[in-house]
């Protein structure tokens, strides 16, 4: 059985669903900080990804990159 906060998949997941848009940003700020002072964007993973995890029973979620390098 897969392990959950009130039934989401993460902190982040929870928040997302509940927060306004504004609110979910600032705490996602607070939660993975940013990067070079520039906000972090989620991307998703392949379905290949999440389906090996889940054939071989391991989480993955999503990573988080910056939204853009200043250099």
């Amino acid at each position: 059985m897969a392990r959950s906060i009130e039934g989401y998949e993460s902190l982040y997941r929870l928040l997302e669903s509940n927060l306004s848009p504004e609110l979910f940003k600032e705490a996602s700020r607070l939660l993975l900080g940013l990067n070079y002072w520039r906000a972090l964007e989620a991307i998703s993973l392949p379905e290949s990804t999440t389906a090996f995890a889940k054939a071989h029973s391991f989480d993955v979620q999503r990573s988080i990159c910056p939204t853009s390098l200043p250099f």
